[in-house]
């Protein structure tokens, strides 16, 4: 059995010493996987993990991310689960708060997102959870959630050429609730554990310069 791995100061990692996830203490940021498993793909690290679309207009779309909200706090941490907080979402909502749970189990990183205290003039109408962005070239390739799931290769060229993100719906042309990122013949593997079935979207977006994609996955909320 391998040891835990040694905290920091300014990081929080989660793993059993074979596969460590690493946050910022001071932002709740994802900043790596490191360890067995984790060679292929290279986090962006420092990026936001999350984004609320708020009820607006379609000429004025509105949404709140860690870097809008007021305050953070680290609320618990253990060697295989961390919460994050985060409070204050401006005039409108004041006293909203938006807390993440992270776990750690073998292998993997799992996360719920919870949300409170959002005004009316501030309606939350989509969460964006996880958003995760990694390094990509030309031997990245994408598995993406249409039918029983489509292998995309040369994915920063594809995205490219599409014009714009790379958009599925699970319930509408997407079959499967996963997708993943792949690189020398290892990567990234996202999915949604909904035993329920509700409507959810996947994107992925080519980030400025090309070298870089980002995943969101979307969960629209009923009216």
């Amino acid at each position: 059995m391998k040891p835990l791995p040694r905290q920091t100061s300014d990081e929080i990692l989660l793993g059993d010493g074979t596969t460590t996830f690493a946050f910022a203490a001071g932002s709740g940021a994802l900043l790596g996987v490191r360890g067995e498993g984790a060679e292929g793909v290279t986090l962006l690290a420092g990026g936001e993990n999350w984004r609320l679309v708020l009820a607006g207009t379609a000429a004025a779309p509105r949404s709140v991310g860690p870097a809008d909200m007021a305050e953070f706090a680290v609320v618990s941490r253990t060697p295989y689960e961390a919460v994050f907080r985060w409070s204050g979402a401006g005039a409108d909502a004041p006293e909203a708060q938006v807390t993440v749970h992270w776990c750690s189990e073998d292998g993997f990183l799992s996360g719920r997102l919870s949300y409170t205290g959002f005004t009316p003039q501030a309606a939350v109408e989509k969460i964006l959870f996880p958003r995760v962005a990694f390094e990509a070239d030309a031997d990245t390739d994408l598995l993406l959630p249409l039918g029983l799931g489509m292998l995309v290769h040369r994915a920063p060229e594809a995205l490219g050429k599409n014009g714009g993100p790379f958009t599925s719906r699970y319930l509408a042309g997407g079959g499967v609730q996963c997708c993943a990122c792949i690189r020398a013949g290892r990567g990234l593997y996202f999915d949604t554990r909904d035993p329920d079935g509700y409507i959810k979207d996947s994107q992925f977006e080519l980030l400025d310069g090309g070298t870089g994609i980002r995943y969101s996955g979307g969960h629209p909320l009923p009216r």
